[in-house]
C-alpha cells in the first residue's frame, strides 16, 4: 500500500478509507469521473462567492431549475459510463475465457484423437 503524504491526492485518501471501512476501492471509470467531479467542485469554490446560488435563485428562478436539470444529466452521463463500463468488463472475461477454453481445446484434441482411434481399433 502507498504511503499518503501532503502530495496525494484525495482520491487516494478515498480509496483508502473506503478499503478501510470494508468498501471495494473504485474501478477505473469511477475514480476518472470522481477527479473530474472534484475538479470541476474546485474550479467552482475558487470562481462562485459563497452564497450567489440563493442570490442568483432568488433573482432568476429559472437557473435553479437549469442547474437541477445539469445536474439530473450528469448523474445519468456517470451511471451510463459505470454501465458501459461494467459490460465492457465482462465482455473482456468473456474473450479470455473463450480463449482459454480454445486453448485448453486444442491442447486436448490430440489426447481426444488418440483415444477415439483405440475405440476404432478394438
Amino acid at each position: 500500500m502507498l504511503g499518503l503524504d501532503c502530495n496525494s491526492t484525495d482520491v487516494e485518501y478515498i480509496n483508502m478509507e473506503a478499503e478501510k471501512a470494508g468498501g471495494a476501492p473504485m474501478n477505473p471509470v469511477d475514480r476518472v469521473l470522481y477527479e473530474e467531479l472534484t475538479h470541476l467542485i474546485d474550479r467552482l469554490s475558487t470562481s462562485v462567492p459563497d452564497g450567489s446560488l440563493a442570490q442568483a435563485a432568488a433573482a432568476n428562478p429559472l437557473l435553479r431549475t437549469r442547474l437541477d436539470d445539469a445536474d439530473a444529466q450528469l448523474a445519468a452521463a456517470r451511471t451510463s459510463l459505470l454501465d458501459g463500463y461494467g459490460r465492457w468488463v465482462r465482455a473482456l472475461e468473456d474473450m479470455e475465457n473463450l480463449w482459454a477454453l480454445a486453448a485448453w481445446r486444442r491442447s486436448a484434441a490430440p489426447e481426444e484423437a488418440s483415444e477415439q482411434a483405440a475405440a476404432l481399433a478394438a
